[in-house]
């Protein structure tokens, strides 16, 4: 004898109550969160006059180079992910940027936890070979 199949309502509730608590809970440290994850970032992403002025971070035009650079990235990987609309036309090269960025930042991603790892693993061997065996000095 088989189960019935619940229906896709009462199987979703756990996941509705847990949404609804979750807002209740972090209705305080909304804002804040808001301000962190969200604003920052977009503030970030604007280009302004500020944004070209000599820094102690290096001279104006490469920070406005930059800014540029981050801009236009943002706008093509935005319109890569953007399926309402079918990518023919100005959009279909503007998502083929998109997806380079995408490609490029999921690659430096891994990279930096490839290089970590190695990192930590060559630690654990100085600590085995020198200071735990005494093979090497």
């Amino acid at each position: 004898m088989s189960q019935p199949d619940l229906p896709r309502d009462v199987a979703a509730g756990p996941d509705a109550r847990h949404v609804g608590r979750a807002a209740v809970v972090d209705a305080d440290a909304a804002p804040v969160k808001v301000d962190a994850n969200i604003l920052q970032q977009v503030k970030a992403t604007i280009i302004t006059r500020s944004s070209f002025a000599d820094s102690a971070a290096g001279p104006g035009w490469q920070l406005g180079l930059w800014a540029i650079v981050i801009a236009i990235g943002v706008i093509a990987t935005i319109s890569y992910f953007f399926f309402s609309a079918k990518q023919k036309g100005i959009l279909k090269p503007i998502s083929r940027v998109g997806i380079i960025f995408v490609m490029v930042g999921f690659g430096a991603s891994f990279g930096y936890t490839v290089m970590a790892r190695i990192s930590l693993f060559i630690g654990r061997l100085q600590f085995l070979l020198r200071d735990w065996l005494g093979i090497i000095q």
